[in-house]
């Protein structure tokens, strides 16, 4: 490996004047030439082999706005740029791979924080030809307000049943700790009317009562709190909106009543206690309606009529939300993320029947929802289109393919899409939601909130599953391993949160 430095000057490229390697030069075109700044020098590899590398070290963690990669005649020379923080893991600062073109200039918006910038030719320079790149930029931002949350709703259980965690030193910590010190700044909570009922945890999790537990400990650490209304006993997503038992056998005026009453009740005892959520969402996953079937909206509910009576619902719980603080912002949550045509048909009847709401929530899952392009095009149109605020509620992706327990992950059904470019590793997770958190950043006119990874924590303890006597589905798609280990994929927070300390001497392994 040949290593340079060059002295300091005054400039803003936040390059000049660091340490710049790679992992060979041609005589003559060394690795520092991409930082002085004259045109007629630059790095090229000693041959045309694949997957030589430029890397610069920023010295300490910078937030890093923008990096302008000048190549010298380079056709179509494809190449991958990554981040890193300790010079060992390393993120893809994009989705693709990019392409250099004959004496181009090729601009990429960052938004991320790292020390280490690589420049990888995947497939090596044209034989034959002498080129590489001319020039490497890099400008210092300052990071915007961005939500890196983490929906942690299992938590409790999991501590009860005896799950432990550990931060990337090996020492047993604080789930929470290790999330905040990793960039987390927001925590999301589910609540159940009144789980215990079939199927769900007879100790019943996930009920008011737990919820302002967890709220206590979030607050006091610091984050910021999502509350996540299911209305229903149990789990409620596309699939399923069953009726709290509770509400069965209520007409429609003591239906809008109830749900009033418990939305408006459950904020009011958490704004009491000094635990007021910052956002609320009235339903989760809701794009065929909720509280079935009375405000079921999908196949042969999909009629004015019923329309009519879900957003009569959502009016009703966006008003108790309001009614408690008006500050509070409200979150419609639907899970199209990869279908554009479905989520404007939903939005659009929302829309026409005028319900009042603060931000879209996604749910968005590679494996389920596709490529991060339909993505992308998706958020960015409802961002134009209805002038709101965008979210993603959820999110994950595997980082192995086995299984911590005896319950089947949620992986191995026949819907699920592993995407070629993110294989199920720690490499892969991380990669995928480095996309993520980039697509969401780059929704025009600042409407991209942040992202939630859902469950993180949710690792293999016996006892401590998804229902009554099942273990987790969720392990192969959390951020801690069987054994909870903190992955170092937890990066991709730091990279984005807007106030990390940076870490100058000692990075994390």
């Amino acid at each position: 490996m040949t290593i340079h430095e060059k002295g300091d000057c005054m400039n803003n490229n936040v390059a000049i004047g660091k340490t710049t390697s790679s992992d060979s030069s041609y005589p003559g075109h060394m690795p520092d030439n991409v930082i002085d700044g004259r045109p007629d020098t630059y790095w090229t590899p000693a041959d045309n082999a694949p997957g030589h590398w430029w890397k610069i070290d920023l010295g300490s963690e910078i937030y890093i706005n923008e990096i302008l990669v000048t190549w010298v005649r380079a056709d179509k020379v494809r190449y991958k740029l990554e981040l890193s923080f300790d010079d060992r893991n390393w993120i893809n600062a994009s989705d693709i791979l990019e392409y250099a073109i004959e004496d181009n200039n090729i601009r990429h918006i960052i938004n991320s924080r790292a020390r280490y910038v690589r420049i990888t030719l995947v497939d090596g320079l044209p034989q034959g030809q002498q080129s590489g790149i001319s020039n490497v930029t890099i400008f210092q931002g300052q990071p915007a307000e961005f939500i890196c949350g983490a929906d942690v709703s299992h938590l409790l259980q999991i501590e009860d049943f005896g799950g432990k965690f550990y931060d990337r030193q090996g020492r047993e910590q604080d789930c929470l700790q290790i999330l905040k010190d990793h960039g987390v700044n927001y925590i999301r909570l589910k609540l159940w009317n009144k789980p215990g009922l079939p199927l769900s945890d007879p100790a019943g999790y996930n009920d008011k009562a737990h919820v302002m537990e967890m709220a206590r400990r979030v607050k006091e650490m610091g984050f910021k709190l999502l509350l996540d209304f299911h209305y229903s006993d149990w789990w409620a997503d596309p699939g399923k909106q069953t009726m709290p038992k509770d509400w069965e056998g209520l007409d429609f005026p003591e239906l809008e009543k109830a749900l009033y009453d418990f939305t408006y009740d459950v904020v009011k005892s958490l704004a009491d206690q000094g635990t007021t959520p910052d956002m609320v969402q009235v339903g989760n996953e809701i794009s065929n309606g909720m509280l079935w079937d009375v405000a079921k909206i999908s196949d042969e509910f999909n009629t004015d009529s019923q329309w009519d009576k879900f957003c009569i619902l959502l009016k009703s719980g966006m008003r108790a939300v309001k009614d408690v603080k008006s500050s509070i912002r409200t979150v419609i949550h639907i899970e199209r993320s990869g279908d554009n045509a479905a989520s404007v048909y939903f939005f659009d009847n929302l829309t026409k029947r005028n319900v009042e709401f603060d931000v879209i929530g996604l749910s968005y899952y590679s494996i389920w929802h596709g490529p991060v392009s339909v993505f992308s095009h998706n958020v960015f149109d409802l961002a134009k289109r209805y002038d709101k605020d965008i979210l993603i509620v959820e999110t994950a992706y595997p980082y192995t393919e086995e299984n911590g327990d005896d319950t089947p992950n949620s992986t191995s059904t026949p819907y699920t899409r592993l995407l070629p470019e993110y294989p199920p590793t720690i490499q892969g997770q991380a990669n995928n939601l480095q996309a993520v958190a980039s697509v969401v950043k780059k929704i025009p006119n600042g409407k991209g909130l942040g992202f939630f990874y859902w469950e993180p924590a949710f690792i293999p303890v016996e006892g401590a599953g998804w229902k009554y006597g099942e273990g987790s589905e969720w392990d192969d798609q959390t951020l801690f391993d069987f054994n909870g280990h903190a992955l170092w994929s937890l990066d991709v927070f730091r990279m984005h949160a807007p106030n990390m300390p940076s870490i100058k001497n000692k990075p994390m392994p």
